[in-house]
């Protein structure tokens, strides 16, 4: 089994000449508040997408769901995996760019796709540090790929706001269906926001160097938790550009 990592949660998993897409993006977003790190060229985008046999989707955030990159580059009749979320705008927004076959998943359900095994890991909390709150929204989500020939297991955490405590889960799940726990992983590392950079009321240089600790401390957490055998942290970077940029250095 193949991993290649293009940019940001767009992955391309390769076995038995069977691929699979993750969150298909790249260029900017959020009108144009988040760009992709690298961009990646046209022609390389035409390599991923030939003979892409499935894509899967895991939220309707525009640097994960990208119509633009979609539509120019897959053809309509590409399988598209979602989770059977209790809304169904992903589903709709697909189906009105044209796409015939999208395939909703309910969660922790073994799905066999070719020569890969694929389980979607819903959004349990709102955020990852499990502090009680009011909201209760279904967005995001996270996948489990396992390589059948190779008994290799991949978990990618996208955005997904799991709790130490919830990707323990993941774990237990792995080693229950699989006999292991995963073979690599993604980790969120940081986080794409205002803070410290955008209050100037704080102590920003002090507010930057703590919560740098506490998201290495949590990525730690994490990793253990996971029992992962390889662990690539990622994350996007809140960068401001025009007269601004200064503050960058508070991110």
């Amino acid at each position: 089994m193949r991993i290649s990592h293009l940019t940001n949660s767009f992955i391309c998993i390769e076995s038995e000449g069977f691929k699979l897409l993750t969150d298909p993006w790249t260029g900017s977003a959020n009108y144009g508040g988040w760009v992709s790190l690298p961009e990646v060229p046209e022609e390389r985008l035409h390599d991923v997408f030939n003979n892409v046999d499935a894509i899967y989707i895991s939220h309707l955030h525009s640097d994960h769901f990208c119509p633009a990159v979609l539509t120019k580059y897959a053809g309509r009749d590409t399988p598209i995996y979602i989770k059977n979320f209790e809304q169904k705008t992903v589903r709709s927004r697909l189906q009105k760019l044209g796409f015939e076959k999208i395939y909703e998943i309910d969660p922790w359900v073994l799905c066999s796709i070719g020569p890969l095994e694929l389980v979607v890991v819903p959004q349990v909390e709102t955020n990852s540090a499990g502090l009680i709150d009011e909201l209760d929204y279904d967005l995001d989500t996270s996948v489990i790929i396992r390589g059948k020939s190779v008994d290799k297991v991949f978990f990618h955490k996208v955005d997904n706001p799991l709790s130490t405590e919830s990707l323990k889960q993941v774990s237990r799940f792995c080693v229950e269906h699989f006999g292991r726990t995963p073979d690599v992983v993604t980790l969120t590392c940081g986080a794409a926001s205002e803070w410290p950079q955008c209050f100037p009321q704080l102590d920003r240089p002090l507010a930057r160097d703590e919560f740098i600790k506490k998201c290495l401390k949590e990525l730690r957490s994490n990793a253990e938790a996971l029992s992962a055998k390889h662990i690539i942290p990622g994350g996007g970077r809140y960068a401001i550009s025009g007269r601004f940029s200064n503050l960058n250095r508070f991110v």
